[in-house]
């Protein structure tokens, strides 16, 4: 038992990391950082839906494009969300993303991806054997499908490009419960790129 969960530990983590590996290989630019927070909630911007309880996250990223205009590339972040209610949560995600210059300064972005996440329960939680009730896992795991939009305002300077910027992710969680699959959460971040503009 404990070799099968070790394998597919090993194959998650493969699934996430031969892209972030095959990128910084092919990389065309020196890649560069990202950090941005925000709140999330279970949201989708559509009738019958509404914001409530949002909670805070944090995120970090790395840069790595494919051309030298930044314009399309891959990021790969790490990131934490709390929830007092459905419990604590950490994740990875890898976005192809394409982020395209609208003028001097503004900079557009559209970007979809993957990602696993591990949820851990706000109180103990319990499971039917059967039987009888007895005491369940302290967390759960979660696979992503995000999606995100972004407008943000680069500015160059003379080692590096800086672009704060306003984003919108969407993602649906395969895996949350039996009855709620795909679950929607919304998170809305601001946050900060950083691109070098030589080798690091």
């Amino acid at each position: 038992m404990s070799f099968r969960f070790l394998q597919i530990h090993r194959m998650r983590a493969v699934f996430l990391l031969v892209p972030l590996l095959f990128t910084m290989r092919m990389a065309a630019q020196s890649p560069g950082w990202e950090i941005s927070t925000g709140v999330h909630a279970y949201y989708l911007p559509s009738p019958g839906f509404h914001i409530q309880s949002l909670q805070p996250l944090i995120q970090v990223g790395r840069l790595m494009p494919f051309r030298p205009s930044g314009s399309l590339g891959i990021t790969f972040q790490v990131g934490y969300s709390r929830n007092r209610y459905q419990g604590d949560a950490v994740y990875i995600q890898s976005f192809l993303g394409y982020h395209p210059m609208l003028g001097q300064h503004l900079q557009a972005g559209i970007a979809i991806g993957a990602g696993y996440q591990r949820s851990f329960f706000s109180s103990s939680s319990l499971r039917w054997n059967g039987e009888e009730w007895t005491k369940g896992r302290s967390s759960h795991a979660v696979w992503q499908v995000p999606l995100q939009l972004r407008l943000g305002y680069r500015t160059s300077g003379a080692r590096a490009d800086w672009t704060p910027f306003i984003a919108y992710q969407v993602h649906g969680q395969f895996k949350y419960s039996p009855d709620l699959t795909p679950l929607p959460v919304s998170n809305f971040l601001i946050g900060v790129q950083y691109a070098p503009n030589k080798p690091e």
